[in-house]
């Protein structure tokens, strides 16, 4: 079956399934991943921000993604500062860069797919795949989940749940 019959058929089967009033296919994978980072959104506009690219839409991520980011260098503070309060500014400053680092996010954000639901217009200079849209929506969602659950410790436990390597984030 060619690619265009697929897709037809995919479109098909999407509006099928609006019409009859079930989750759309956007829906489903936002669905997967709110079941991959263990947290239910309040208010699912959040997430729906997080996940759209200034490229997409003037209701974007790029606000989320600075408070996702400044989280990111919270957590990695607070980390460096529990295990040793004498750690050095230098040090303290690489854990914050390690934790904020475009690939290291994009790493993160790609283990979660964020690839495939984030809303971006592709062009030849702007891709999903991107490592600086892929870690602006990772660093988004962060955000998305401090500001909807209105708990920065649930953005933390949400980060620490994703990170199968935290040390590797959060230490110098």
């Amino acid at each position: 079956m060619k690619l265009s019959s697929l897709l037809f058929l995919f479109s098909l089967a999407s509006l099928t399934s609006l019409a009859h009033g079930g989750p759309s296919p956007f829906d489903l994978a936002l669905q997967a991943l709110q079941d991959k980072i263990e947290y239910k959104f309040v208010n699912i506009d959040l997430l729906h921000r997080a996940l759209t690219h200034s490229s997409y839409s003037r209701a974007n991520n790029r606000v989320l993604s600075v408070f996702g980011s400044n989280l990111l260098a919270t957590f990695a503070s607070l980390n460096c500062l529990d295990n040793d309060i004498d750690v050095s500014p230098l040090n303290l400053s690489r854990a914050i860069a390690n934790a904020t680092d475009v690939r290291r996010c994009a790493a993160a954000g790609l283990s979660l797919g964020l690839d495939m639901v984030i809303r971006v217009v592709a062009t030849a200079e702007i891709s999903p795949k991107s490592p600086s849209i892929v870690c602006g929506a990772f660093r988004a969602v962060l955000g998305a989940v401090a500001l909807d659950s209105g708990k920065l410790d649930r953005a933390a436990e949400v980060f620490s749940t994703l990170s199968s390597k935290r040390s590797e984030f959060l230490t110098a």
